[in-house]
């Protein structure tokens, strides 16, 4: 996110842009977009650290150096009205005996300091909120008033000069109208945990970023980049080879239901809802010394193809393979290039076959002269 300064002319149009029922960020600042929006009153510049890899906390303002009436001032002033109600949330972690104060000044319309004009509303004694200095960081919420005559403010942090060896940052820095947030604004400031063990760039623990991807996994392997939570799919790029096919409008990935789904170089939809290279009904990818499918694999080898028998005196048909049901006595014997017969026990002669067929064409055979043996009894004893 960048610093966001919104600038409002209230007056008449207060209850109009902003009932009172309602909250808008009216000014924001985590420190992502660097320090340009920000001046200093000693002219040293803001430091800018991360706690990053220990706690997910992206950037935030780190200040060492203290000053009377605070160091660090927004470089252009927000436009208030007076009897408005604000709330101010920040998170700060200041060190042991350290004293830091963040809060609003009176400005005019160019940004000059009025006298005067100070309003400390997290800090130490004082301020409308009391910060801990215990080294962890907190979040904390002050609301606030514009006071009469206000038309102009700066936002201003800094070290009371009471602290010793002080130490403190800021991060998130926020004004809404009306009320305060439920709930703590900006980056996390802890360590990540499952399920939303990612750190994002803007410092929140989520599920999953486009840069990490590692949580998504099975029917979920993408990254909504918006609400970075892992999903389905855009395209089927975004799926796993297992469910290669992604149904865009549900964000879904699925297996392929026919070769029209698959693409090179895995243009054959096997029963399993893969897409291979090929298939027992696909083998268009597959010639020259890769002829032939293996099915276990769904790719390409040889020499031996298992779907086409070929028969002939000199290779007789491997029976210890899978056999196509599909092939009859007919085909084999079309196969081999022979003309023949099966006889009882099922075995195939002929001109130029010396083969033996598989177990369904031994079956079809012995039922064949089976069936003309009863054939010939039944006409005997109708004769009879």
């Amino acid at each position: 996110m960048r610093a966001r300064v919104r600038a409002f002319f209230l007056g008449s149009l207060t209850l109009c842009l902003f009932p009172r029922d309602a909250r808008a960020h009216y000014f924001f600042e985590d420190w992502e977009s660097g320090v340009s929006r920000w001046r200093t009153a000693d002219g040293a510049p803001v430091v800018i650290a991360t706690d990053e890899p220990a706690l997910c906390s992206s950037r935030y303002q780190h200040e060492t150096r203290p000053m009377s009436g605070g160091r660090v001032f927004a470089a252009q002033p927000i436009v208030v009205n007076a009897g408005v109600n604000f709330c101010m949330s920040v998170w700060i972690r200041a060190s042991s005996g350290a004293q830091p104060f963040i809060g609003v000044h009176q400005t005019d319309a160019s940004g000059v300091l009025q006298p005067g004009g100070e309003r400390w509303l997290v800090g130490a004694a004082g301020a409308v909120t009391t910060v801990t200095s215990d080294g962890q960081w907190h979040w904390y919420t002050a609301p606030f008033t514009v006071e009469s005559g206000w038309q102009y403010v700066v936002v201003k942090d800094g070290l009371s000069m009471g602290g010793a060896n002080p130490a403190a940052d800021f991060d998130d820095i926020n004004i809404d109208i009306n009320v305060c947030p439920m709930m703590p604004v900006g980056s996390a400031h802890v360590v990540c945990t499952t399920p939303r063990a990612v750190c994002s760039d803007y410092g929140q623990c989520v599920q999953c970023t486009p840069s990490d991807k590692s949580a998504c996994t099975g029917n979920t392997p993408d990254c909504d980049s918006f609400y970075q939570v892992c999903r389905g799919c855009d395209t089927s790029a975004d799926c796993p080879p297992l469910l290669p096919i992604c149904n865009s409008p549900i964000h879904s990935c699925h297996g392929c239901t026919s070769d029209a789904e698959c693409a090179l170089p895995t243009p054959a939809c096997r029963a399993s809802g893969v897409c291979e290279q090929c298939s027992q009904t696909n083998e268009t990818q597959c010639g020259g010394a890769t002829p032939a499918c293996n099915f276990v694999t769904g790719t390409c080898g040889g020499p031996h193809d298992f779907t086409t028998a070929i028969v002939d005196a000199a290779n007789p048909l491997d029976v210890s393979r899978p056999f196509d049901e599909s092939l009859s006595v007919d085909a084999v014997l079309t196969a081999a290039d022979a003309t023949g017969t099966v006889d009882a026990q099922g075995a195939v002669t002929g001109s130029g076959c010396g083969c033996a067929v598989g177990s369904r064409a031994r079956s079809e055979g012995s039922l064949l002269v089976m069936t003309l043996l009863l054939l010939l009894w039944w006409r005997r004893q109708l004769v009879a």
